[in-house]
């Protein structure tokens, strides 16, 4: 099966070259429908302009955060976006060829791979996104990308509340050696007395 819906996979000839049937087609409305239901993120893209080998480097570089990208026809980006229960006004704004990069994990680490793409290479163009059911545009994509990580985020909120209980451990422990400390002292005293 084809995951690609504007020709063959790399490496068939021009003679292998055909047209998706209409069974396929649903099978691939079916299966995109499937995973950008269980996306956070759903970031819809202008590839015009990448090569082959940019392509696949795009393609890897969004595989090491657990993201996808793929190429289709906005018919079936439409009708696939529709069946996954994303609002039509959205949907309808697809227009000219469209690349989508989708993640089930964090969305800001793949919104930083295809901004820091754009900025080194001019492309893909991020066209606009769906984060976790909401529209936001390109100008919003590339402001979260310069946010941290989610993990960099939760590691900042666990200091934040750590370092407070540390504080409390600290003085609790104070509290309860002050008198140890105190009983110590009179022993010490009643014994120097005998």
């Amino acid at each position: 099966m084809y995951h690609l819906c504007l020709g063959p996979p790399a490496g068939m000839g021009k003679e292998d070259e055909r047209l998706l049937t209409k069974e396929e087609k649903k099978v691939l409305v079916k299966d995109l429908s499937r995973q950008f239901s269980g996306s956070t993120l759903v970031l819809l893209t202008d590839f015009r302009g990448l090569s082959v080998l940019e392509m696949r480097d795009v393609r890897k570089k969004l595989q090491d955060v657990n993201a996808k990208f793929k190429v289709a026809k906005n018919t079936l980006l439409r009708l696939a976006l529709k069946n996954a229960g994303i609002d039509k006004t959205i949907t309808e704004r697809i227009v000219l060829p469209t690349a989508v990069a989708y993640t089930a994990d964090d969305p800001i680490k793949v919104m930083k791979v295809i901004v820091d793409l754009e900025k080194k290479l001019k492309k893909p163009k991020v066209k606009y996104g769906i984060l976790e059911g909401k529209f936001v545009d390109a100008d919003k994509v590339t402001e979260y990308a310069k946010l941290p990580s989610k993990e960099v985020i939760l590691a900042r909120i666990v200091g934040g509340i750590s370092a407070p209980l540390y504080g409390l451990v600290r003085v609790l422990t104070d509290v309860l050696r002050k008198p140890v400390y105190v009983l110590n002292a009179i022993k010490e005293n009643k014994v120097e007395q005998k």
